[in-house]
């Protein structure tokens, strides 16, 4: 069997060592926990040397701060607006200025701060076969975008189930990247505003000699004075000066800065884009993914006996949690509705529900007048915050609801349902 090394870092201990143990109960999963950022890199520096490098990396988004990370405060994605230019005012877990982009680590000694996002991008540079991913206490757009420009493979909120966890880290070890519908939107806005501003800092970064680029991606992986010394062989005084010229020919005044300005420019990125060739490829494989998994649930809900209503509603809740109800708006943005991918992904979760429901209706425990588009409409509207309200905490009450759907589809039904059936075909057409 291969296992699958995993390092959780989060400065929760509670909350790294929980997680550390749920996953350690997976017979396939070998796991690990950090507190800090130092600490991960130094576990991961150790793994690599004993021949037993980490596979996946689980960051908290917040790691290191409380609530938004400080660099994140006042900040916009890179290549956004302009980013502040004060430098950290301590090290550790101490307050630090309110700026934009990543922090870099301080030459302070080795716990010196690391955000996660500058986490992602030191293991981006430093051990690229390291796949990294985000868990999150809300979905932010702008921070998401962040993570995937430093070279995460995926975002994922911490309040998600371990089977979902699960499917993301092995998901993100086949090359895929995992995103929540419900945040694609705000992800490619970002980027989209990200990519305007990069001409210029293209520009100014090819004005840097080779040595002096190679400091420039050493600064945004988020190394201090000392560590780029070790890393290229270079004396601490040698590395101050090409720092020095680094931020001279790049017109700004701090290394924050300098790094923001090379996030821009596309220094040490991994965007989101670099599987797909445009915006159309990354919705339709977003959109891909999401009917796999959900069609995946209705297949292991198939595959287990006992109460056929019972399985149905493990289904639907599962179909809940992977967010179909953010499809439909992505389903009707202008992108090819007729792919080969798109149908295929379609036609296997309409099977599939299908079987999952029939097999309850033969059994008599499903009401006979809905159809798989009258379950797949209805776990879409409970699943999806209601018009003209944020209602960022709406996840709490999803299931309750479904819980109250699913007692009214229960045989016999006590009403008549006004109306035909709903069909998948009427929805496409509607």
């Amino acid at each position: 069997m291969v296992r699958i090394r995993v390092l959780v870092v989060d400065d929760h201990r509670i909350f790294a060592e929980s997680l550390a143990a749920a996953l350690a109960a997976e017979p396939d999963v070998d796991v690990s926990a950090a507190g800090s950022g130092p600490a991960a890199l130094r576990c991961l520096d150790r793994a690599a040397a004993e021949g037993r490098k980490f596979d996946v990396l689980l960051v908290d988004a917040d790691l290191g701060g409380h609530g938004q990370p400080p660099a994140l405060r006042s900040g916009h994605l890179p290549g956004g607006a302009a980013y502040g230019s004060g430098a950290p005012t301590g090290a550790g877990r101490g307050p630090v200025a309110a700026v934009s982009g990543p922090v870099p680590v301080q030459d302070t000694g080795e716990d010196s701060f690391v955000d996660g996002i500058s986490l992602v991008a030191g293991v981006r540079t430093g051990q690229p076969t390291v796949r990294t991913v985000v868990l999150a206490e809300k979905d932010d757009p702008r921070r998401a975008a962040l993570a995937l420009q430093a070279g995460a493979s995926g975002w994922v909120a911490k309040d998600c189930s371990l089977s979902r966890l699960l499917t993301v880290i092995r998901g993100v070890l086949r090359d895929e990247t995992h995103l929540p519908p419900a945040l694609l939107t705000g992800v490619l806005r970002e980027l989209t505003a990200a990519r305007k501003h990069r001409t210029e800092s293209e520009r100014l970064v090819e004005s840097l000699t080779p040595r002096e680029r190679e400091v420039l991606r050493c600064m945004v992986a988020g190394l201090g004075r000392k560590a780029v010394a070790e890393r290229l062989f270079l004396s601490p005084h040698t590395v101050r000066t090409h720092m020095q010229n680094v931020l001279g020919k790049l017109g700004v005044h701090s290394t924050l800065a300098a790094v923001a300005l090379a996030r821009r420019a596309g220094v040490g990125n991994a965007t989101v884009y670099r599987n797909f060739p445009d915006r159309d490829a990354l919705v339709r494989e977003v959109v891909c993914s999401v009917m796999d998994r959900t069609a995946l649930a209705a297949e292991v809900a198939l595959e287990e006996t006992g109460d056929a209503f019972e399985a149905l509603s493990r289904f639907v809740h599962a179909a809940a949690d992977e967010r179909i109800s953010a499809l439909c708006p992505m389903i009707q943005s202008a992108f090819d509705k007729n792919h080969p991918d798109l149908e295929a992904a379609r036609e296997r979760l309409e099977d599939q529900t299908a079987a999952i429901m029939e097999r309850a209706q033969r059994a008599g425990q499903l009401r006979d007048d809905v159809s798989v588009g009258d379950l797949m409409l209805a776990v879409s509207q409970l699943s999806r915050p209601p018009a003209g309200t944020q209602c960022v905490g709406v996840d709490r009450f999803v299931h309750r609801h479904l819980q109250l759907l699913l007692d009214g589809l229960r045989a016999p039904a006590r009403s008549d349902l006004p109306g035909t059936s709903v069909t998948m075909e009427d929805l496409r057409r509607a």
